[in-house]
């Protein structure tokens, strides 16, 4: 289906993003309210949005302050959603990200008291997961693998989809298990948009070895492969791993944007020592999604980073 086909699908709908304001939260509060299907945006804090502003000054987009620790069943009953994308979570990084019993209480107790909320009004919550449930393997991995999360935040993100699975509402979810995104709303600290402003202003980017694979998915495409499993009956219940199914390795990709942005002699690939947690390896089986809900992506990677690299560069030029 096509982006215009699965909103207009939605049409009607009582939906909730949370995590509205985020990476992703954001591309697909732009893919619904440019559809013109009228969406609230949970945003926790009293802090200036940073993605949010344009579609709440251009209308169909209500902002909703909630503390997702404290209760979001009564956010369900009180406000009557039928539908809600819950994107939130503590994420890598955020000094709650250390902290075991903040970070289950939103992205495992949150999510479970979402969907049973959800599942009294006979709604459905799409809660997106994260490859890091996994750790590092050979093969594309398929929804089928065992969860061996490496960081406190992978754990969360497997204990909330086995939480879900437990509760024997299966009507009531559906899981986008999401590989590699890049795109449009990233962070500056993330890879393509550090890479582009070190480069635009002539300086060096100093970068691990990049020899880790990942499979990198367009934002646009991640965010089609969400509605997918929100408008498709047979998506209750069950889970789906959104990526390419391709393998590239993270120094290929900086060095192709390296090359679209005519400076690859400032790339310093191993300049830096990695960090990381996360698996040197993870690609996903994506034919559950592609034969079960007909959904692919459209964007290959060169496309996809000229279209990021575009964005950065008229974002950037913002006051």
């Amino acid at each position: 289906m096509s982006m215009h086909s699965l909103t207009s699908a939605l049409a009607g709908a009582r939906i909730l993003v949370t995590g509205a304001d985020g990476f992703v939260g954001a591309n697909l509060v732009q893919a619904l309210t440019s559809a013109g299907v009228q969406v609230d945006a949970l945003v926790s804090g009293t802090g200036k949005l940073k993605r949010l502003g344009p579609f709440v000054a251009r209308g169909g987009l209500g902002v909703v302050p909630w503390d997702l620790a404290h209760d979001p069943s009564a956010l369900v009953a009180g406000r009557g959603y039928d539908i809600v994308f819950h994107l939130a979570a503590v994420m890598p990084g955020r000094p709650e990200a250390l902290d075991p019993r903040a970070i289950t209480a939103v992205n495992v107790t949150a999510t479970l008291e979402l969907a049973q909320a959800l599942a009294k009004r006979n709604g459905l919550l799409v809660f997106a997961s994260s490859f890091s449930e996994y750790s590092s393997r050979p093969d594309p991995i398929s929804e089928d693998a065992l969860p061996l999360p490496t960081t406190l935040y992978g754990w969360t993100k497997a204990a909330a989809v086995l939480g879900l699975r437990s509760l024997n509402i299966p009507q009531a979810w559906t899981v986008a298990r999401l590989f590699g995104i890049y795109g449009p709303f990233e962070a500056p600290n993330r890879l393509l948009p550090y890479v582009a402003d070190r480069l635009r202003r002539g300086e060096q980017a100093l970068l691990t070895d990049g020899l880790q694979v990942r499979d990198f998915l367009f934002v646009e495409d991640a965010v089609e492969a969400v509605l997918a499993t929100a408008v498709h009956p047979q998506a209750r219940g069950r889970d789906f791993n959104i990526g390419t199914g391709k393998g590239l390795r993270v120094r290929d990709v900086v060095a192709l944007a390296g090359e679209l942005l005519g400076r690859p002699e400032l790339l310093r690939f191993g300049a830096v020592a990695s960090v990381s947690a996360a698996p040197d390896y993870a690609v996903a089986d994506n034919r559950r999604v592609v034969t079960e809900l007909g959904w692919v992506p459209r964007a290959d990677v060169r496309e996809g980073v000229e279209r990021t690299l575009s964005w950065l560069a008229v974002a950037g030029a913002r006051p």
